[in-house]
């Protein structure tokens, strides 16, 4: 079992005198200094505001010089490689085919194995866009449905909606409620 520390951070009062101790537990050690969750985000945001420029937060900035700067720095790069590792598609993972309707009418086909975030990145590029189905499906399938409709292709992924392609979604759907049930 971990021990428990209790959060090093001691805020700065009036005149530049020290105040009194953080009485939450700490979630974090760097260089010798325990920090709870809330003072660990407040040195994150005092180096990136000192980094781009900014004075930034002087108490979080001397606690982030106490624990020692690089050492912090390299955990938050730590950190954030690891967050970029999880967010990462696994091609052996579960993927979906979806068909999403822009504004215009245009219909996306492709794939993803997150489909919620490659909805809001889509999104703010063009706009709001309707979900019409999924199905499982990896960039092959992707790849053998563009090509049965390439005929009604307008650019690139996006396609024109012709009524077979809609029929196309409409049995989609249908295949989805029936695996469903």
């Amino acid at each position: 079992m971990r021990e428990a520390h209790q959060c090093d951070w001691f805020t700065i009062g009036y005149g530049g005198r020290r105040g009194p101790r953080c009485s939450r537990w700490a979630d974090a050690e760097f260089a010798r200094m325990w920090v709870c969750a809330q003072h660990l985000k407040a040195i994150a945001d005092a180096v990136r505001s000192a980094s781009s420029g900014g004075r930034g937060d002087v108490p979080a900035i001397r606690a982030a010089a106490r624990a020692g700067l690089r050492e912090f720095q390299e955990h938050e790069r730590s950190r954030a490689e690891q967050e970029r590792q999880e967010r990462r598609w696994d091609p052996d993972g579960p993927s979906v085919v979806y068909y999403l309707r822009r504004g215009d009418g245009l219909i996306k086909i492709g794939f993803s194995a997150r489909l919620h975030e490659r909805k809001l990145t889509l999104q703010r590029e063009h706009g709001p866009l309707e979900l019409l189905a999924t199905h499982w499906g990896d960039r092959r399938t992707e790849s053998e449905i563009h090509d049965r409709f390439r005929e009604v292709r307008a650019t690139g992924e996006w396609f024109r909606p012709s009524p077979e392609l809609l029929r196309w979604i409409s049995r989609v759907n249908r295949n989805q409620q029936r695996n469903a049930a």
